[in-house]
């Protein structure tokens, strides 16, 4: 991954024993490369965190936090967030959280074999019918999901791109920001 870790285990180094129980209890070994970072890194924190979210024109979103295999704290925890959603139809659908953005979208990982390794974008805002019609496909597999990743934008990058591609829009927001 060329997308540079900052903050490795940053909740403990994961235990072996319990990545196998948890793929016993998932039904699945999971794919290759999240496996790996998990082994090496679990719930690693990136230097590029924004996304452009797939399906959603001029909008994007930041990862706020992987979830780590650990028992504690309890939001970090892949295991204890992912029992959280059973209620939602995600592991019977063949989804695993394995992340969140900092207003509590979800952040998927597909496990079936139809898309096996694929990242699913879930805005949990939109109504809740059948889980698959909410989804955004982001990437094919975890790997490609981080080097997609890039650094946010400061407010003075922000505002000239925003200038040159909406100028309306600018001005509405150079007049909020001088109240």
């Amino acid at each position: 991954m060329k997308n540079k870790i900052v903050k490795p285990n940053p909740y403990g180094a994961l235990v072996i024993d319990e990545l196998l129980a948890f793929e016993k209890i998932l039904g699945v070994m999971l794919p290759k490369d999240y496996r790996e970072y998990l082994i090496d890194y679990n719930g690693a924190e990136f230097e590029n965190e924004t996304f452009d979210i797939t399906g959603k024109e001029n909008q994007n979103s930041s990862i706020h936090l992987l979830y780590a295999l650990v028992n504690e704290p309890e939001w970090a925890s892949l295991q204890k967030v992912n029992k959280f959603f059973d209620g939602v139809d995600l592991k019977k659908e063949g989804y695993l959280s394995i992340g969140t953005d900092p207003l509590g979208n979800q952040i998927l990982l597909k496990l079936n074999k139809k898309e096996f390794g694929s990242i699913y974008y879930w805005d949990h805002e939109l109504p809740f019918s059948d889980i698959r019609t909410i989804l955004l496909k982001q990437a094919t597999s975890f790997t490609e999901f981080i080097l997609r990743l890039r650094k946010a934008e400061t407010q003075e990058e922000f505002l000239a791109r925003l200038k040159k591609e909406n100028p309306e829009e600018y001005q509405a927001i150079i007049e909020i920001l001088r109240v």
